[in-house]
C-alpha cells in the first residue's frame, strides 16, 4: 500500500485512473480534495484509515508529492464512477442523495446511459435524513454491487461506512456528480481543468462557495514550503 497522510486525512498513491480502476472490488471510494484535508474531521481520518481516499483535487495531488509519490495525477471522481460502469456489464446499482427533482433526472439518465445495468433502488438525500434505518434494510434486500452516494463530505462517507457493515459492495462518495450527470450543474471547461483552476470555475459559478474555500491557497502554500506534516503510512 502506498499512501500518504496530512492532517490525519489518509491518501493513496494512485498514479493514474486506470490504474485505480483496475483495483476497484467492494470497498468504500473516498475522493480527497483540499476540503477535506482543511476539515481533517475524526470521521474522515477513520474512513480514510480503513477504505480506500484517491486524490481528487490538486492540493491532494501535491501532498502525495510531497511525501515522495513523484508519478501521481488528478482522479477526478466525477469521471471514475462513470468510467467503472461503462467497462462493466450487469451490475445491479443503487443511488442516494441529492435533490428529488435531481434524482428522478439522474434515475432517467442512467437508464440511457447505462442499459447494460439496472438502476435497483434511487432515493435523494433528503427524504432518508430520519429513515437510515430503513435505508440500510433497503440496500440490504436488493443487494446492489454498486452503490452511488452523493450526500457531500463527511455524511456521505459516514453513511458508506455504516451500510457497508450492512451489505458489501463497490460504494462511491460522489457529492455534486448527480447534479453534474444530469447537466443541472456544468462541470469546468476543458481549459480550467488543464490549468488546474477546476476550483476557480466552481466558484465563480457558484460564489457562496468562497466561505468554505478561501483557505485552500494558504494550505497549498504551507505543502509547497514544508510548513504542513505529511507522512508515508
Amino acid at each position: 500500500m502506498r499512501r500518504a497522510a496530512i492532517r490525519g486525512i489518509q491518501i493513496e498513491a494512485f498514479e493514474n485512473k486506470k490504474q485505480l480502476l483496475q483495483c476497484i472490488r467492494p470497498s468504500i471510494y473516498i475522493s480527497i480534495g483540499g476540503e477535506a484535508i482543511l476539515n481533517n474531521s475524526p470521521e474522515m481520518q477513520a474512513i480514510t484509515e480503513d477504505y480506500i481516499p484517491y486524490a481528487d483535487g490538486e492540493i491532494a495531488v501535491l501532498a502525495l508529492k510531497k511525501a515522495g509519490f513523484k508519478n501521481v495525477t488528478k482522479i477526478p471522481g466525477v469521471e471514475l464512477w462513470i468510467d467503472f460502469l461503462e467497462a462493466r456489464k450487469n451490475l445491479k446499482v443503487a443511488a442516494v442523495g441529492s435533490t428529488p427533482e435531481v434524482i428522478q433526472l439522474f434515475a432517467q439518465k442512467f437508464a440511457q446511459s447505462f442499459p447494460q445495468h439496472t438502476l435497483v433502488y434511487f432515493q435523494d438525500g433528503f427524504s432518508i435524513r430520519e429513515k437510515l434505518e430503513e435505508l440500510g434494510e433497503k440496500i440490504a434486500l436488493h443487494q446492489p454491487d454498486v452503490v452511488l452516494l452523493a450526500l457531500g463530505q463527511p455524511r456521505q462517507e459516514i453513511l458508506a461506512r455504516d451500510l457497508y457493515l450492512k451489505h458489501r459492495g463497490i460504494y462511491f462518495c460522489l457529492g455534486g456528480s448527480f447534479d453534474v450527470f444530469t447537466g443541472k450543474v456544468d462541470r469546468a471547461p476543458q481549459i480550467f481543468i488543464s490549468l488546474k483552476l477546476e476550483w476557480l470555475f466552481r466558484l465563480l459559478m457558484q460564489p457562496w462557495r468562497l466561505k468554505r474555500i478561501w483557505r485552500l491557497p494558504f494550505l497549498a502554500i504551507q505543502i509547497k514550503l514544508g510548513f504542513e506534516e505529511i507522512r508515508r503510512v
